[in-house]
């Protein structure tokens, strides 16, 4: 949000929070999770705790809300128009929550009841709360459904989540919290799960919502683009603490903290070095395109889903190649298709080579030069192995050849590579943290000397901080071995960073393809243009303003 637009506050303090200190009991002792945090939240202001995960901000609004589990401690002051929260009956807090402070959570899909239509859940809150019974409180669904865009209302009262896009799941949710006319609002990253030209909608929206019924919002996330959009205050959370806070032009022009300064230097920023004008294409693909079966009955032939249709590829050595879309555009059905992991139609040539003709034993060979880095660093591992059994397994698979001491060594050089301890190897990933276990799967990928990496969302999953770590450790590690990365990811900024060629995917075709320079700074197609908007839009000014940067 343009600060100059700003919501009209007015001096009421609607939530105080003094001294707010959490504590969980464990098996191991017990663990402070917020410690002496205070702030205030005022009528029509929009305050945002920014931090990590593990930071404590959640923490902080659930202890606010009376939302944590038995056996949290909770100390400290949390009043709610002058009202001591935490000395309230749970009677008393069950009424407050819905009618009075209202949350729209991270994952819609968890928040929604996936065996409910979504007009009976959003029915459910006015019940609870409201008079309104019957036709009164239909009509209100609707209108509800209607105010929040919902498109055609009416018939949507009766759809189930699964028969919504995740923007539509997140208006719902944002429905429910509106449903009895709250004065408070926590959004609990509230975009996290979204794609950039989704995420800029619902952000409109929850403006548009906070100018109309005067809301005052605590926002809470680990987006700081977003946070310089749509807040006037920031609290910056450190291991539980408030170590910042401030107007956010103060916080943001001259942060006084190094762990403001480190996230916002986290940012991703710049560009990559261009790759050898006569380096060789080690990956080609012409004419790529996946299709599926879709059942349409017991009677009826099963139609066909073309997901990527006739595309064209090359990858030099060193270079990479990003591929942007939103969810559905194929960008990961294209990837898979590039090492067979999907059934497709078209050519591929690997180091000159023909390769569309391989079959199992033939591409199984070939794995061991082309290696995967995939999305979600907690499914990507499985837990029943210890880190040093899933890096080595690709040995065991591609070199049974080697004694136990040699492939001993070679995992250990490994997890040293991506800067892992390598006495690390006999814990289990759940032991690591989510950069900790990219980092795993990058040396599992690694371990083989690949030529070529497909990389598949790779940091979406973590912290800004953290994804700046992975990020300047896949460049050091190209730069170092002369990898060729495809690089597929729905973050614009971190394809800025990443990439030397550009292609935009939608509905399965290319749309625009370009050095990813000229394409960040002119945009031909105007879906291209679209997604710039949505994606820089946080960020303040025009696109092409935030990509010179």
């Amino acid at each position: 949000m343009n600060r100059t637009t700003a919501v009209a506050q007015n001096d009421e303090v609607l939530l105080k929070v003094r001294d707010l200190s959490v504590t969980f009991a464990t098996p191991d002792g017990p663990v402070p999770a917020v410690r002496g945090v205070d702030f205030e939240l005022r009528a029509g202001q929009t305050v945002a705790l920014v931090g990590e995960s593990g930071s404590g901000k959640s923490v902080t609004a659930y202890a606010a809300m009376r939302l944590l589990p038995e056996g949290s401690e909770v100390r400290g002051a949390v009043e709610y128009r002058g009202a001591s929260l935490l000395a309230w009956p749970e009677a008393r807090m069950r009424r407050l929550r819905g009618n009075e402070i209202a949350m729209v959570f991270q994952e819609p899909m968890t928040a929604l009841n996936p065996m409910t239509r979504i007009g009976l859940q959003i029915r459910e809150s006015l019940y609870r709360h409201t008079p309104l019974r019957g036709r009164a409180a239909r009509e209100r669904v609707i209108e509800l459904l209607r105010q929040v865009g919902i498109p055609e209302p009416e018939r949507r009262y009766r759809s189930y989540p699964h028969e919504l896009s995740g923007g539509q799941r997140q208006r719902v949710v944002i429905a429910m919290a509106l449903a009895c006319g709250p004065k408070v609002l926590v959004a609990d990253e509230p975009t996290t799960a979204l794609d950039v030209t989704v995420q800029a909608q619902i952000l409109e929206l929850l403006r548009e919502l906070q100018r109309r019924h005067g809301l005052a919002v605590l926002l809470i996330t680990h987006d700081l683009g977003m946070v310089r959009r749509v807040a006037e205050y920031v609290c910056v959370m450190q291991d539980g603490r408030i170590v910042e806070q401030g107007p956010c032009g103060q916080v943001f022009e001259a942060p006084a903290h190094p762990y403001t300064r480190r996230l916002l230097d986290a940012e991703p920023r710049g560009g990559k070095p261009p790759v050898a004008a006569d380096a060789p294409v080690i990956l080609s693909a012409r004419g790529v395109s996946v299709g599926f079966a879709v059942p349409r009955g017991a009677f009826r032939r099963p139609a066909r889903f073309v997901a990527v249709h006739d595309v064209n590829l090359d990858v030099r050595r060193g270079e990479t190649v990003g591929i942007v879309g939103e969810s559905g555009s194929g960008k990961s059905t294209l990837g898979r298709a590039l090492l067979n992991l999907l059934p497709s139609d078209g050519s591929r040539r690997f180091d000159a080579v023909d390769v569309s003709g391989l079959d199992a034993a033939g591409w199984r060979a070939l794995r061991r030069r082309m290696q995967v880095v995939f999305q979600d660093p907690y499914g990507s591992l499985s837990p029943r192995m210890t880190v040093g059994q899933i890096v080595g397994e690709g040995l065991r698979v591609h070199e049974p050849g080697l004694g136990r001491a040699q492939r001993d060594h070679r995992i250990a050089q490994a997890l040293a590579e991506v800067q892992l301890d390598p006495a690390v190897r006999n814990r289990y990933p759940h032991e690591f943290s989510g950069g900790q276990r990219q980092r795993v799967a990058i040396a599992r990928a690694l371990i083989l000397r690949p030529e070529f990496l497909l990389l598949d969302e790779p940091t979406s999953a973590l912290d800004r901080s953290v994804q700046a770590e992975v990020l300047a450790l896949l460049q050091e590690l190209q730069r170092r071995h002369g990898l060729a990365y495809v690089f597929i990811s729905h973050d614009l900024a971190v394809v800025r960073a990443m990439a030397d060629t550009l292609l935009v995917m939608r509905s399965g075709e290319v749309l625009e393809r370009g050095p990813a320079a000229e394409v960040f700074a002119a945009p031909a197609h105007p879906y291209t243009r679209e997604l710039l908007a949505a994606a820089f839009w946080r960020q303040g000014g025009a696109a092409s303003g935030a990509m010179r940067n």
